[in-house]
């Protein structure tokens, strides 16, 4: 069975963030890739980094994420913080379908082609559920 892939421009090939929305200290980049020719690189700093995507869901489902990590220079790798919250028809919140932390200093490094890859489950989405936002930071 093949997995319907509901995040456009996962892989960044258009060789930008279009569709990602309230992409913060984000870019995309051709200097390292997982697969295919870009990635997106959410700068390591003092101020928070991060890219977000709605997607279509609905009540009683469980989705299934797949993201490939890595940090960009040698230096420690900061904490990344996976999430999926629930909305309604309206954008109004109606739960959490995940929160994953992984501590800082667990990334591979990318100079050397080395990605970690998460494999992710949401809870059931809830009643009422229309879409889903996925949030890396």
């Amino acid at each position: 069975m093949s997995l319907l892939n509901l995040i456009t421009n996962s892989g960044f090939e258009t060789g930008n963030l279009n569709g990602w929305v309230f992409p913060e200290n984000s870019t995309v980049t051709n200097q390292y890739s997982h697969s295919g020719t870009y990635s997106a690189l959410l700068e390591q700093g003092i101020e928070p980094a991060y890219i977000g995507k709605f997607v279509p869901a609905g009540t009683g489902e469980n989705l299934e994420l797949i993201v490939s990590l890595a940090k960009d220079s040698n230096l420690q790798a900061p904490a990344v913080l996976i999430q999926v919250f629930f909305f309604g028809q309206n954008f109004e919140l109606i739960g959490t379908g995940l929160s994953t932390y992984l501590p800082a200093n667990r990334l591979p490094n990318a100079q050397t082609s080395d990605w970690q890859e998460v494999y992710l489950t949401t809870s059931t989405a809830p009643a009422g559920t229309t879409q889903a936002y996925l949030l890396i930071n």
